[in-house]
Parts: structure tokens; C-alpha cells; sequence
């Protein structure tokens, strides 16, 4: 299988005890044909340490061993995921708590099982290419 989608996997310090979670994460992503060719500590980019550059992946796993209806995540932290994501781009692992936050950063909710899984919208950067994905 050829991967020709690039992906990013961000932890919750709290999996990196739990490292067969973040190799699962890897694990799906490669299953769904992307080559993660990243992963950082979701605290590195919350404070600044870490920066990801826009319109360079199709998909980003947040890995966390939170229960999905007791996630936490940096609500600031949505913005900078809708931003780093090329058009069509999927961000997994969201509980529904973040549904408004990520609706008011551009994304459209859905969520099939478990954890949201949110697919960019149209950007207000370029409002004449589609963020949605052809599939869905």
C-alpha cells in the first residue's frame, strides 16, 4: 500500500504510559493510508514549544487514555489543528464536548463511534476550495 497522506499523532502525557495506544493510533492511521510523519506531546504545542505549519497534514489522532465523554483538550488548541490541516483534512479523537469549539474554528462535526471525529470546512482563508471531504 502506497501512503500518500501525511498525519500527525498528538499525546496526552498521560497515554505516553500507555504506549500501545499511541502504536494503535499509528497502527489506524497507516490502515487508512496515511504516513504519520509526526508525533508530539499535546503540552509542547499547548505552550508554545512546538509549532505546526499550516496546510501540511491530512490527518491529525489526538491518543489520550481519557474516557471519550471526559476528555480534556485545549480549547485554544482547535484554531491551530483547523490550521495545520490541508483541505479535506480529518482530526480524530475529540469527545463531544468540543462541538461548539470546533464549529466556531471551521469544522463540521460527526460522530460515526467513540470519539468525534471532525472533518475541516471551508476556510475563511479560501473560501473558493471545499474542506469537506468527497467521501463523506
Amino acid at each position: 500500500m502506497t501512503l500518500t497522506k501525511t498525519g500527525l499523532v498528538l499525546i496526552h502525557p498521560g497515554a505516553s504510559e500507555q504506549p500501545e495506544q499511541v502504536v494503535k493510533a499509528k497502527e489506524d492511521a497507516t490502515a487508512d493510508g496515511v504516513q504519520v510523519t509526526g508525533q508530539y506531546l499535546i503540552n509542547k504545542l499547548n505552550d508554545g514549544s512546538v509549532t505546526l505549519e499550516d496546510e501540511n497534514y491530512d490527518d491529525v489522532r489526538y491518543v489520550t487514555p481519557e474516557d471519550p465523554d471526559v476528555i480534556k483538550f485545549p480549547p485554544k488548541l482547535i484554531g491551530v489543528i483547523a490550521r495545520a490541516l490541508k483541505v479535506g483534512g480529518r482530526f480524530y479523537g475529540l469527545s463531544d464536548l468540543y462541538k461548539v469549539d470546533a464549529l466556531i474554528n471551521g469544522f463540521e462535526v460527526s460522530s460515526p463511534s467513540g470519539p468525534c471525529l471532525l472533518y475541516t470546512s471551508p476556510s475563511p482563508r479560501d473560501m473558493r476550495r471545499s474542506r469537506m471531504p468527497s467521501s463523506a
